[in-house]
């Protein structure tokens, strides 16, 4: 009895994998999101099973295409993210970037994909894209070779984001 499940917690697969098999979970996941990190990747790694990761680019805020006097409307203006000193935040965070997107020769964009992939080989990406230059950045993560190094370089910018 295969099957996926989506915004499941942990137990919720232990369930799954002792009565039955679970192929793939979908799960909110981004560098600035880590917090599937904790139990729910472990336990998908431990098992086999793939995580596919929605908002990975949390909204558009890790475009780098959100300027610092942005006024987030919508479904954005409750996000914790969006609030303005995180904001802030983060727009800095994405300009410390740019060495790195030199080094690997992509965009801001390609490169928070790029960093999700690097976390496990059995995570995919849904992403959505409005325009064809969206798809191609998309895409292009998967060419990236990220180092370790700069994998926790990105992660410690984030985690600093939170103190």
């Amino acid at each position: 009895n295969k099957g996926a499940r989506t915004n499941v917690d942990a137990d919720h697969i232990r369930e799954y994998v002792q009565y039955g098999e679970l192929d793939i979970i979908q799960a909110k996941y981004s560098i600035l999101d880590r917090a599937m990190e904790n139990e729910l990747l472990p336990l998908c790694r431990d098992n086999g099973i793939v995580v596919q990761v929605y908002s990975p680019l949390e909204q558009g805020l890790l475009t780098g295409t959100i300027t610092r006097d942005y006024v987030p409307g919508g479904a954005r203006a409750n996000k914790v993210w969006f609030q303005r000193e995180n904001m802030l935040k983060v727009i800095d965070m994405l300009e410390q970037w740019q060495p790195l997107c030199a080094r690997y020769q992509c965009t801001i964009p390609t490169l928070a994909l790029a960093w999700i992939l690097k976390q496990s080989d059995l995570i995919s990406i849904l992403s959505g894209a409005t325009a064809p230059e969206q798809v191609r950045e998309n895409v292009a993560a998967l060419n990236i070779n990220l180092s370790d190094a700069d994998a926790t370089l990105m992660r410690e910018m984030a985690e600093a984001l939170e103190r």
